[in-house]
């Protein structure tokens, strides 16, 4: 009885029971597995450095290469397997298990064929869309910051030349341990100290070096395009090389791309601590900053924003300006602002590490047109003053004492500004002497 159930079928016209061919069930199963199979060697036709290279550039390579061959063997091996399975099937050459139950195999074959696809689909689509949001040659992804400066490039950023260590920060090469009677003095931020327009004996850091009094080495780890969320968890490995101190340096949109997709990190609750950097929690945080399918909704803005850099400042300038008019948005953000910055004192400061802060302005806030239609900016400053304050954090807000160099020379921000945030070679070195002298005042 169960050996015929296979055989028979109900008639949808009349409800009589006939004869079906298990030969017509075994191809069904055959072409259900056989499906994926010829559509993952077709994906992998695209999924190879001749093709993706006509279509976005060598850049696009050297973002992730290993992943993209990875990828493209994945598919040519599971396309190979699910068409000789397919095939063994249809032929009725699949052992006792596979003739009697062809449809199962078939199906399981099917879902799993599906499964890789979609994992593929979405690498790839991550992919893709890495290649917008990041600078492709300078950075490789990571599970717990996002993206790292890829280790051992050198080249061109802007207007200065750059060289990135071995650890992948723009520093010289740095030992595990200080000298004897050296203190370390930890650097962390974004674009601004990582010197996006200058050479690398120009950034602030470098100056800062030469000019704070004493045996001072600094660790300049600060990568362009971090916020509070990297420089949090930025800091638990960096603790390793014994830092005596740590400067962090803020700047506007620190505070207005925290949001959305990039906190991640963040609990639900806004007054909640970050969370810790687990196995779990570092899978979950690679998963949600780098799947194409997840972040899909950003390919269409991404692709359609130009990279000249005039528009590109601009967009950076839209952004500052978004949060300076809006209320609700800068108390929110002053809220993640505050967290984070808890989170980061309460780690250093567990090691021995006193933390101290400089807050950064934008060029527009010196420029009085623009600085009078957007003058929520104020009110930023004053938000990171008060957090500092209650936090017990020693900050140098950098707006009145670059006002006043800038009044100084006439009036003209161009002369310390290289673009709407980052500071030429001459600011980087008003910037490092105002920072050097706050930190004798203040030690």
């Amino acid at each position: 009885m169960g050996g015929g159930a296979g055989q028979w079928g109900m008639s949808a016209a009349d409800g009589v029971a006939r004869p079906t061919s298990p030969r017509l069930s075994a191809r069904a199963a055959a072409l259900a597995a056989c499906s994926p199979g010829l559509l993952a060697l077709a994906l992998a036709l695209i999924v190879n450095p001749w093709v993706l290279r006509l279509l976005r550039g060598d850049a696009f390579l050297e973002y992730d290469a290993q992943r993209i061959g990875v990828y493209a063997a994945a598919l040519v091996v599971f396309g190979l397997v699910s068409l000789g399975l397919g095939i063994a099937l249809g032929r009725g050459a699949g052992g006792r298990w596979l003739s009697a139950r062809p449809a199962r195999v078939g199906g399981v074959l099917s879902l799993g064929m599906a499964l890789v696809m979609l994992l593929t689909v979405d690498g790839v689509l991550g992919l893709w869309t890495a290649g917008f949001r990041y600078e492709p040659r300078l950075v490789v992804p990571d599970s717990l910051l996002r993206f790292r400066l890829r280790p051992g490039w050198s080249g061109d950023i802007a207007t200065g030349q750059a060289t990135i260590n071995s650890r992948g920060w723009r520093w010289r090469e740095v030992a595990d341990r200080p000298a004897p009677g050296t203190r370390r003095l930890l650097v962390l931020g974004d674009s601004i100290l990582f010197g996006f327009s200058t050479d690398d004996d120009e950034i602030i850091p470098a100056q800062l070096e030469r000019l704070v009094p004493g045996d001072v080495e600094v660790l300049n780890a600060s990568i362009l395009g971090y916020d509070f969320q990297e420089y949090h968890y930025f800091a638990h490995e960096l603790l390793a090389l014994g830092p005596d101190e740590a400067l962090l340096g803020i700047c506007l949109n620190d505070l207005s791309w925290s949001h959305g997709r990039r906190l991640s990190h963040a609990p639900t609750d806004p007054r909640a601590r970050p969370l810790p950097p687990t196995r779990f929690n570092r899978l979950r945080w690679w998963v949600r900053f780098h799947s194409g399918l997840l972040n899909i909704g950003e390919l269409a803005t991404l692709s359609e924003r130009s990279r000249t850099p005039a528009e590109q400042e601009a967009w950076v300038l839209e952004c500052a300006w978004r949060l300076a008019d809006d209320p609700a948005h800068r108390d929110e953000q002053l809220l993640l602002a505050r967290r984070y910055l808890e989170g980061t004192k309460e780690l250093l400061e567990a090691h021995g590490v006193p933390l101290r802060l400089v807050l950064f302005p934008y060029r527009f806030q010196f420029e009085p047109d623009l600085a009078a239609r957007h003058p929520g900016h104020v009110e930023i400053h004053a938000g990171m003053r008060r957090i500092a304050d209650d936090l017990g954090l020693p900050m140098l807000d950098l707006l009145d004492p670059l006002g006043a160099e800038i009044a100084r020379r006439g009036g003209d921000p161009a002369t310390l500004y290289f673009d709407i945030n980052h500071f030429n070679a001459e600011g980087s070195r008003v910037c490092a002497e105002l920072i050097a002298q706050w930190m004798r005042d203040v030690r």
